[in-house]
């Protein structure tokens, strides 16, 4: 019965979310930039895991919402709420001034041309990357390593630079990108980051899509190569969090087999049921309308401890209240869910409310910086926009405000790129000038020597 009503709440989901891609697709246009695109795909795909567990009859991942496995409607009646979201945010997508409708510029090969910055040489561009690229090493080193509960250190954000980087040499000069994309595989295994190798494959892909392989076939056989190694470094610094439910075997924990990292992947993907939990404790009449108190806490969060080092809040006190029977270590990371917040303090009204912010955000930000680039002919602006949407799965999975300071370092990364990049190019413009006056005289008395007597 229950795996009846789980199929429909997900067709009638995943009609409502991918609807317009969809549309596009029959019409022959597919760019997964789109704001109908890659995102709507993150949240349906973050409906399949936990109804692969919970069909699959091994019980619930989290032991949290086994209170609630006899329950039919337990993930069919939060998807139909997720529905009413995804109409929202296809409205806001409009609003924000993007058509659902693809057209000739919503596609790569109408930006190919382009370069990320124009007017700078090769070399000044590569000195510049070069640099940033360091300082998201440095960032690395400076960061702190104690009472992290209390907030975000907006200093180890900067490491997420390596996401966008490669990509914005590759589309400067071919053969520079494939450079940074190798420098960045031993700096994402020296920052033990396992987000980062398959984030800058998605992010290639979601620029050029199938173009990458007619582009530069070793940069597409080195973000093949990636994409294979994302298991080895789940396996070398991922830990096995479900062993053990004793808090000092956790601290001790061993790390992961090459098959046991593998099938992590999908037992990560466990944000959706935290949102059926709270969603059934709502129900139940477990918890009353918080009014905005929930969104406002989770700002506080955001807030840096140098700032406010007596902060009352900490990341790990949601999961301590309302998910115990699983975060018994109380300080380990968890996955949120972008309505959580949003239905807990204003039920339906915030859930609408919540696809309709995000719509806004993909929408307006995906028309201004397509016109901007337009403007500009230069492709930076298309991929600030572009952070947006590598970064899906984090607004899916997590907090409002916690997913735009994660799209944070590699927006500043594009940005001090750019602004560095103005003094080279004006040196490199100078440079050109001065070469000018030196080689006119001889083209001069070339001329002069071709012309014919009279």
């Amino acid at each position: 019965m229950f795996r009846n009503l789980d199929l429909l709440g997900l067709f009638i989901c995943a009609a409502v979310w991918l609807g317009p891609m969809l549309a596009n697709l029959r019409r022959g246009r597919l760019w997964l930039m789109h704001p109908s695109g890659f995102f709507p795909l993150m949240v349906i795909y973050m409906l399949l895991p936990p109804l692969f567990y919970r069909w699959g009859e091994e019980g619930s991942m989290l032991q949290t919402a086994s209170m609630w496995g006899h329950n039919p409607w337990f993930l069919a009646e939060p998807m139909l709420v997720l529905a009413l979201a995804g109409a929202f945010y296809h409205l806001g997508v409009k609003l924000g001034g993007t058509p659902l409708t693809l057209g000739p510029q919503d596609s790569p090969e109408a930006y190919l041309p382009l370069p990320s910055r124009k007017g700078i040489g090769k070399f000044s561009f590569a000195v510049v990357v070069f640099a940033v690229f360091a300082l998201s090493q440095l960032m690395f080193y400076l960061k702190p390593v104690s009472d992290y509960g209390k907030g975000y250190y907006w200093i180890t954000l900067f490491y997420k630079s390596y996401i966008v980087l490669p990509l914005l040499a590759f589309q400067q000069d071919r053969s520079l990108g494939l450079l940074f994309l190798l420098l960045s595989i031993p700096g994402s295994l020296f920052m033990k980051s396992k987000a980062i190798f398959l984030y800058s494959v998605i992010g290639f892909f979601l620029l050029y899509q199938t173009k990458l392989f007619r582009l530069s076939k070793s940069v597409a056989a080195v973000l093949i190569g990636l994409i294979l190694l994302t298991p080895l470094a789940v396996s070398l610094y991922g830990t096995d969090i479900y062993r053990s439910k004793d808090l000092r075997e956790f601290r001790n924990a061993e790390e992961l087999s090459w098959g046991e990292s593998i099938q992590r992947f999908g037992e990560r993907e466990y944000a959706f049921e935290t949102f059926a939990c709270i969603y059934q404790k709502c129900q139940e009449g477990g918890e009353e309308v918080q009014w905005g108190r929930k969104n406002y806490e989770d700002f506080l969060k955001i807030i840096p401890t140098y700032f406010w080092p007596a902060k009352p809040l900490e990341f790990f006190d949601f999961p301590a209240e309302y998910l115990p029977l699983d975060y018994f270590a109380y300080e380990m990371y968890y996955a949120h869910y972008f309505l959580t917040a949003f239905y807990q303090d204003f039920r339906l009204l915030g859930v609408a409310l919540a696809g309709l912010i995000l719509g806004l955000i993909f929408g307006f930000g995906y028309w201004t910086s397509l016109r901007l680039s337009r403007r500009r002919q230069e492709l930076w602006p298309l991929m600030i926009y572009l952070c947006l949407v590598v970064n899906s799965k984090y607004f899916v999975e997590s907090t409002f405000w916690n997913a735009l300071v994660e799209c944070t370092g590699s927006v500043l990364a594009i940005l001090l790129v750019i602004l560095l990049s103005f003094p080279l190019a004006y040196l490199d413009s100078r440079w050109k000038e001065c070469q000018q006056p030196a080689m006119q005289p001889q083209r001069i008395a070339t001329a002069n020597r071709r012309r014919p007597k009279r």
